[in-house]
């Protein structure tokens, strides 16, 4: 959606086709008696001009709202209970948050942080070797679950983590190199753009809506791909709506797909391209459950004074983690409530997320009431199920981005966009929209 608006507002006549019967992929959100319930995506980080100057040209921007400070605290789950994260690196040494052996490690990696094997490395494996077992289990397991809901011992750090792999390239010691990035950056009296985490007040997918009444391309829902040519000037593709079973045909001299890997490798190319992309079959997309519920305020103890918290894997927890909605952004429940997002499933743990309602129900009781002390019964809960949730960005993805890069150079007009390449996160995925569509306009 994020392409079809860039090239509509350049001028280029643009039709949008969606496979789904609404607009948005992933971005839900849920309005009922009071609650502002995200099914997808709950939060979009705008951490880049780029996506900001979007988000101004769409007219979206001064229609965000902003999280509150308190979005900067993070808890993990250890030995049972939330443990707020230390607000700065200093302040993993000078708090209790690690033990004295895992800050001795930690403060050894400028010395001793293994040698880098050939290829690629898990991210699992590279925290361990760069700052100790304790901190991959305490911090590395809880964050790739609340990113990726993956397994560290799979996710490549070069595709999932390319901006920190190359730093650590570079400089060994990745403590001495961030250092030297913020010296030289503070020298060059550069300002780092500020970290922002946004929604709007009716939830991400007021954004959806405001785009596809106000883009200047068409599009069209429910769509049925039958086939994708080439032809000599351009693309044909033929389709069909919904259950019909009449076929239109569409040409055009550019092509941008932006879906999923497990869509992509089902998409009726040529031969050519179908080789290409079967392969992203492999991709895993593991399933994930948002159930969503509320409790009147005064029935949960934790005071829920920040973004959520997130659940190692050596805590043997049935959730991911819980995600506090209320605290971020107002008018997400009743004043005298809270709404809490948690998260089930994942690459380790699929399984958790194929339950019926009532035991979902019973289990996020359970979790909120011996992690966050909610004793009253819940007033209110949604439950979202993605049988194809995150793509898995694991050892090897690379080499399935390269063939997607080899496509592309010898198909004129045709490009790929979205989470099968470019980042799983939302702003990730807005950002490849628009730069892949830029791309395709230069060179019309």
């Amino acid at each position: 959606m994020a392409a079809a608006w860039t090239a509509g507002a350049a001028g280029a006549k643009t039709v949008l086709l969606e496979r789904s019967d609404r607009f948005g992929g992933s971005l839900v959100t849920h309005r009922d008696a009071g609650y502002c319930v995200e099914g997808g995506p709950h939060t979009l980080l705008v951490n880049d001009p780029d996506l900001e100057d979007f988000l101004r040209k769409c007219d979206l921007w001064d229609r965000a709202i902003e999280s509150g400070d308190s979005a900067e605290k993070r808890f993990v789950v250890r030995d049972g209970e939330p443990v707020a994260l230390p607000s700065s690196p200093a302040g993993f040494f000078t708090s209790s948050f690690l033990s004295v052996p895992g800050k001795l490690r930690m403060m050894m990696e400028p010395f001793w942080h293994g040698k880098a094997p050939d290829g690629e490395e898990a991210i699992g494996p590279w925290v361990e070797r760069h700052f100790g077992r304790e901190v991959r289990e305490g911090l590395a397991d809880p964050f790739i679950s609340g990113i990726y809901a993956g397994d560290p011992e799979k996710i490549s750090v070069q595709a999932a983590f390319p901006a920190l792999a190359e730093i650590a390239a570079k400089h060994p010691s990745l403590v001495r190199a961030l250092f030297k990035k913020r010296k030289e950056s503070k020298e060059s009296g550069a300002e780092r753009y500020p970290r922002r985490m946004m929604s709007f007040p009716e939830g991400l997918g007021e954004m959806v809506g405001h785009l596809v009444r106000k883009g200047n391309f068409d599009g069209l829902s429910g769509v049925r791909i039958r086939s994708i040519d080439r032809e000599k000037q351009g693309w044909r593709i033929r389709y069909r709506m919904g259950a019909g079973t009449e076929v239109d045909t569409l040409r055009t001299a550019s092509l941008l797909v932006a879906v999923p890997p497990a869509i992509l490798s089902e998409l009726p190319f040529e031969e050519e391209a179908r080789q290409v992309l079967s392969a992203f079959a492999e991709v895993e997309s593991p399933p994930v459950t948002t159930f969503s519920i509320a409790f009147k305020r005064e029935d949960v103890a934790h005071p829920l004074d920040g973004f959520g918290m997130l659940c190692p894997d050596r805590e043997k927890r049935k959730i991911l983690g819980i995600l506090f909605d209320s605290s971020l952004f107002p008018n997400r429940a009743p004043d005298d409530e809270v709404l809490l997002s948690a998260f089930l499933g994942g690459a380790r743990s699929p399984e958790r997320a194929r339950h019926d309602t009532e035991s979902f129900l019973k289990i996020v009781k359970k979790e909120c009431r011996e992690l966050l002390g909610a004793t009253g019964e819940p007033t209110f809960w949604k439950s979202t199920f993605w049988p194809r949730a995150i793509p898995q960005y694991n050892l090897g993805f690379r080499d399935l981005v390269k063939s997607l890069d080899d496509l592309e150079a010898r198909s004129e007009g045709l490009t790929f966009a979205g989470n099968a390449r470019d980042g799983v996160a939302l702003g990730a995925c807005i950002l490849s929209g628009v730069n892949r569509a830029k791309d395709l306009l230069k060179k019309s």
